[in-house]
């Protein structure tokens, strides 16, 4: 095989890897199970450690246990994170994430922010954004995202049942 063939060959071999890796990397976020089994703050941890192994970002997590917050509770948290992590990976071309989960009072914080490049003028709210919103609007919480000139962050805060 002459040279520049090989090259070629090299850099598709290339391209592959990297798109199984990403593949691989979205379908961990996307199909991560729900297990209301676990408490909320340990399956934030693993959901934010395998995001940080499979997309090579570095993640800052700042978790405390929040306890018992309900089924419906913990699953619109872990599928907004899932959504705003997958966004990031997708859109955002960080190099780091930050996390944030904490019980306040009767609410549950939870912020995700990014250091990557989006824009507010370039940003054309998806089905995603738009999920993560209606998710947790229906427990009668609240979703912001700001944009930034250092990244993106997504903070949602839901009432908690006295």
């Amino acid at each position: 095989m002459d040279g520049d063939l090989r090259n070629t060959v090299d850099e598709v071999a290339k391209e592959i890897q990297l798109a199984l890796n990403d593949l691989r990397s979205l379908c961990f976020l996307l199909n991560s199970p729900f297990d209301a089994e676990v408490g909320l703050d340990t399956e934030v941890q693993e959901l934010l450690s395998g995001f940080a192994e499979r997309c090579n970002l570095k993640v800052c997590s700042r978790l405390t246990r929040v306890g018992s917050v309900g089924d419906l509770v913990h699953q619109t948290i872990v599928r907004v994170l899932q959504e705003a992590l997958s966004n990031i990976f997708r859109h955002a071309k960080a190099t780091e994430v930050g996390c944030s989960l904490r019980r306040r009072d009767r609410s549950l914080n939870l912020i995700v922010h990014d250091n990557g490049a989006a824009s507010k003028d370039k940003f054309r709210p998806g089905v995603g954004v738009s999920s993560m919103m209606a998710r947790v609007e229906e427990l009668g919480g609240q979703f912001r995202l700001r944009f930034g000139t250092r990244g993106t962050t997504v903070a949602v805060r839901i009432p908690l049942p006295a």
